[in-house]
């Protein structure tokens, strides 16, 4: 008894090694194609330019916040929950609603984002130049929210490999497409370079998500509400606490934008790139993670 207690508790630590080292070292491998992609951003474009795609992007988050309802956070704790009674039947039936929440959450996201680029435009740039931009990153948006999805699965049945993979490909991917299209068309690739970034975390992470073999299940429109009310009255505290984070961030490039132009927003932006990705790295690489690789 006392063998079989030290030889699980040694696989354990085994597991922990093993996920931990694999998230960090894809940390590591994203905190490199991070600084390769700003560098560059920030050589071609200027202060300006790497300004444009802080704001930018920063709308993008926020409306990704907003729309997304915390689904990816309590979509993870749904499946990881389902998947742990080995109800092969749940685990289809939680999948199909986050699947299919992530889908209709992504369509209102993208609606909202388009009707209201020009006040969104007007607010955050203060003109209305930027409209076009802004209405073009709804599209951005729509594939984040679904892509959130696909990796809340991946995530919650604690395939950790995957997770690990998705993370660094994306990086790659976003490092490749957006350096060609900043190069080539200056700030105006910066709504491009975030859409295409976007489409191919999607397309990764649906290629990942579908070897988990899990079935999409008929679902009564009763037993999809109730579901999806689960889904959504949780994801709605872990929503609030990240919009708060992004909002404040928003607001500071916002305010630094008024009080010194453009260029002193990039330098924010550059700043504060460089601080998350390293604080990222580390809080990553260090968390114990006890789950199948």
């Amino acid at each position: 008894m006392a063998s079989d207690e030290s030889s699980t508790e040694t696989h354990s630590y085994g597991q922990i090694l093993k996920s931990t080292a694999l998230m960090g070292g894809s940390s590591l491998l994203n905190v490199g194609f991070s600084i390769i992609r700003n560098k560059t951003i920030a050589v071609v474009l200027g202060p300006e330019g790497v300004g444009l795609m802080g704001l930018f992007s920063a709308i993008a988050d926020i409306a990704q916040a907003l729309a997304g309802l915390g689904v990816q956070a309590s979509g993870v704790r749904q499946i990881a929950e389902s998947a742990g009674t080995g109800d092969a039947e749940r685990i289809a039936r939680t999948a199909t609603v986050i699947r299919r929440t992530s889908i209709l959450l992504g369509l209102l996201g993208t609606v909202l984002l388009a009707a209201f680029a020009f006040p969104v435009a007007g607010f955050t740039f203060g003109d209305h130049q930027h409209v076009a931009g802004v209405a073009l990153l709804s599209i951005a948006v729509f594939m984040r929210i679904v892509s959130s999805g696909q990796v809340a699965l991946i995530q919650g049945v604690r395939a950790i490999g995957d997770l690990a993979r998705i993370s660094v490909l994306s990086a790659f991917f976003g490092t490749v497409i957006s350096i060609p299209l900043i190069y080539w068309f200056g700030s105006q690739g910066i709504v491009p370079s975030l859409i295409g970034t976007a489409a191919l975390t999607l397309i990764t992470s649906w290629w990942y998500s579908r070897k988990l073999s899990i079935d999409t299940r008929p679902m009564t429109a009763p037993a999809f509400y109730r579901e999806t009310a689960a889904l959504l009255k949780l994801g709605f505290a872990f929503m609030v606490s990240a919009l708060l984070t992004m909002g404040a961030a928003y607001a500071i490039r916002i305010f630094v934008l008024r009080a010194d132009g453009v260029a002193a927003a990039g330098l924010y932006q550059a700043a504060w790139a460089l601080g998350a990705s390293m604080r990222a790295s580390f809080s990553r690489r260090w968390e114990p993670i006890s789950i199948r690789v």
